[in-house]
């Protein structure tokens, strides 16, 4: 059984944009809420427990989406790019591009953010409520979910700033070539 598709991880190697940190965010977010759910499963049966694996299990098919959301926005983005910016018309559709696809990029890592927080309160509770024989899975989701929250602000920032980036060097190249057009 491949844990991961080795195609995919090959991509995600590769030197090009998509997948990118985001995906790869995304499917620690999906590990992260898988063993949230085994732990939940082990815990002593009862409605409590049974929630908290719904809610990981409803995370852990968020992240999957996610993964191939973010790869998409990353593809997006990096065309974006690329568009040409010769004339004016063509710097105007570039910006407006890069300001789309930045816009739906940092939405797919505030997404896998706000997946990821919604299952801390899950794992303090199976600390409690949780068989002591998987304490340590319980830890590993806790680890896990705190570093996709992290790479999710990483990733989100850095998308950001490479929005803006764009965006100054296209207002600062409006002024060099005002003429040239």
């Amino acid at each position: 059984m491949a844990v991961f598709d080795p195609q995919w991880l090959g991509d995600l190697g590769a030197a090009r944009p998509d997948p990118g940190g985001g995906a790869a965010t995304a499917a620690a977010l999906a590990l992260a809420a898988a063993l949230t759910g085994m732990v939940a499963r082990y815990a002593p049966d009862s409605d409590e427990s049974r929630a908290i694996a719904a809610r990981a299990e409803a995370v852990q098919e968020e992240a999957t989406e996610l993964i191939d959301a973010d790869a998409r926005a990353s593809a997006r983005f990096a065309e974006a790019f690329r568009l040409p910016e010769t004339t004016r018309v063509e710097r105007r559709h570039r910006e407006a591009a890069i300001e789309l696809a930045v816009e739906v990029a940092h939405a797919r890592v505030s997404e896998c953010r706000a997946a990821a927080r919604r299952l801390l309160p899950d794992l303090d509770r199976l600390e409690v409520i949780g068989n002591a024989a998987v304490r340590a899975d319980v830890a590993v989701a806790a680890e896990l979910t705190g570093a996709v929250i992290r790479a999710s602000e990483i990733t989100g920032a850095a998308t950001l700033a490479a929005g803006s980036g764009a965006r100054a060097a296209a207002e600062s190249g409006t002024v060099a070539r005002a003429g040239a057009d």
